[in-house]
Parts: C-alpha cells; structure tokens; sequence
C-alpha cells in the first residue's frame, strides 16, 4: 500500500496526491467501521456516531467472523502503512454515495493494487444487490452506457461475484454487487 501511495504521490503532484490518499483512506475507514458495526460496535467518536447507527449496538468488545476479523486486519495493516489519519472528530466523511454503502449486507475494501474498468457498457442492464445473493436487496441498477468500476476485493465473495461502482456521465449513480460477468466485448473501452 505504501508504495502504491507513493506511486500516486509521484503521479498526481502534492495537493491532487492528498486527495487520492485521502479518497482511500477515508474508504478504508468506513470499510474497517461498517464491518465492526454489523457485528454491533458502540462508536464513541463524533465520526463513527454520525456514520454509524449506534441504537443498536451492544456495549463492549465484539465478536468478529474469522473472515471478518482478516478483513478488518488487512484495512488496518494497510492504513498503517499508508500513514492513513482520518480526522474522527468530524461528523461527515466524503464517500460518494454514502447512504448506497451504508446499505451493503456483505463487505468489499478496495484493492490497492489492482482494478478494471469498463466504460461505455453495451450489455443488457441489470440489478447490483446490497449483498452477493440475488434474493437480498437490490440498490441500483446498470444500465447501457454506463462506467462500471471494479476497485474492490471481498475475502469471502462467493465464486462468480463482485463489487463494482458505477458512474453515468462521469459521476456516481450506483454500486453493490452483481453475478452478471462483463466481458471486454461488453465495453467500448477498457482499462486495467
């Protein structure tokens, strides 16, 4: 992770570079956050409490599935070493479509070291789902023309799923995760 901040340091210049690291940060720290929160994590930062619905949540430590408790030690091993500083005494986080991933049943952290993209999808549209199961809860929809990013890994995505975000015209219309396999036929253009 580190050198892959690096790399956009040296790419991006300082102040468009400090967003880029704080894009991922902020990422990697909702991901780690909204994890705990399902398993009924009492937040006691301004920042958690404004994100996360605290009604709910069971006083003292939680109990992680292992393949929840890996999750959260790779988002935390790699904000360690990409120096991420997420300011929690604030009450907003600047995560496109917030109230999309709020809604997500099954956890994706984005991948620093990989991704693909395909822009301009001509396929068929169809339905992205708050969890990697058809019969959950579909919250968007792909349609014709639109960007569909892949940035994200999930330990525990069954074989066959993923997690995309998709931008129409250049900006965040949807996410959450689909069955559908789209290939570079599907594309007018691919990168990654």
């Amino acid at each position: 992770m580190k050198a892959v901040l690096a790399a956009l340091l040296a790419l991006t210049g300082s102040a468009a570079s400090a967003q880029v690291v704080d894009e991922y940060c902020n990422d990697y720290w909702f991901v780690r956050n909204q994890v705990i929160n399902a398993a009924g994590y009492c937040f006691g930062s301004p920042l958690g409490q404004a994100i996360f619905d605290n009604s709910d949540c069971t006083p003292g430590p939680v109990t992680l599935s292992p393949e929840h408790q890996a999750l959260v030690d790779r988002i935390a091993g790699i904000e360690r070493a990409g120096g991420c500083k997420v300011d929690t005494s604030a009450t907003s986080l600047p995560i496109p479509l917030l109230h999309l991933r709020l809604q997500l049943e099954d956890f994706a952290m984005r991948d620093p070291d990989s991704g693909f993209g395909c822009f301009g999808y001509t396929g068929p549209g169809f339905m992205l789902w708050a969890g990697h199961r058809e019969s959950g809860v579909p919250i968007s929809e792909v349609t014709p023309g639109d960007d569909l990013i892949y940035l994200y890994w999930a330990p525990e995505a069954p074989p066959g799923w993923t997690y995309l975000d998709v931008k129409r015209d250049g900006e965040p219309v949807g996410l959450g995760w689909t069955n559908v396999s789209v290939s570079d036929e599907d594309c007018t253009q691919v990168a990654g």
